[in-house]
């Protein structure tokens, strides 16, 4: 991958640069890379008190640089639409079995339930009509 120029020293360069490198991947292929030359943060600059001072000596040479990596990992699989996908299925799967479960056990559980009700088989069904009462 190819970054454009740095500005590393010299006129608009920040006085110690730092170089960040961001870079994306996705599995084991790198996807996208980008450099950019920042300011050394205040906490990197009491750790390496001698860098700033390299930079302002115009003499010292080699100059030495802080690099810093950034890596961003893009999943290949979204993990989240899986667990919905599997949920739904164990859901359908439940449902399918519990309906089955049902019309083969459909005069099993009338039976159960006219028990626990105390009602007779033969009138629990929708077309059983109460007698008609005729009036003096």
């Amino acid at each position: 991958m190819v970054t454009p120029w740095l500005k590393l020293l010299g006129k608009g360069a920040p006085d110690p640069p730092m170089l960040h490198i961001s870079l994306k991947r996705t599995g084991s292929v790198l996807k996208k890379a980008k450099a950019e030359v920042r300011q050394v943060s205040k906490a990197y600059l009491y750790a390496h008190h001698q860098l700033l001072d390299e930079f302002r000596n115009a003499t010292h040479w080699p100059k030495h640089l802080l690099v810093q990596y950034a890596w961003q990992v893009e999943q290949e699989v979204d993990a989240l639409s899986g667990l919905y996908v599997v949920f739904a299925v164990c859901l359908l799967a439940f449902l399918l079995v519990a309906i089955s479960t049902l019309v083969a056990y459909d005069t099993k559980l009338k039976a159960f339930m006219a028990d626990i009700t105390g009602e007779d088989m033969q009138f629990s069904g929708p077309s059983a009509a109460a007698p008609a009462v005729k009036g003096d």
